[in-house]
């Protein structure tokens, strides 16, 4: 069983929730997601959200998550962060599951992958 990673970024809005475009099965490509690896430009009080349709399945503040920050007492807020979101989980043909970035009043960006494989 081969795994697949679709690569996803979210550029942040201030007070805004940004949806990725997600990952979803087809006929002759039904996937089942394994898990999402996640980093974020830096760490405001966002959420971080994956959603299954209409189904929020995973919610999280940004401060849990991995950052590309170089320096600053940001980085200091957990001490075992997250970079998968583990959802282990069948995306039936024609549904989608999706990242979601919701900004406060800081905006930041989210990047990651879906990582998946094909369901015989």
């Amino acid at each position: 069983m081969a795994n697949y990673a679709k690569a996803f970024s979210i550029t942040g809005v201030a007070n805004t929730a940004v949806e990725d475009i997600g990952i979803s099965s087809s006929e002759g490509d039904h996937k089942y997601l394994d898990k999402i690896v996640v980093s974020l430009t830096g760490q405001a009080g966002n959420k971080i959200e994956v959603w299954f349709e209409r189904e929020k399945f995973f919610e999280c503040y940004d401060y849990s998550l991995d950052t590309t920050e170089a320096s600053g007492t940001n980085m200091y807020k957990s001490v075992h962060k997250l970079n998968e979101i583990v959802i282990d989980r069948d995306i039936p043909i024609g549904k989608k599951i999706q990242a979601v970035l919701r900004c406060g009043a800081t905006n930041k960006d989210l990047y990651g992958s879906y990582v998946y494989h094909i369901v015989g």
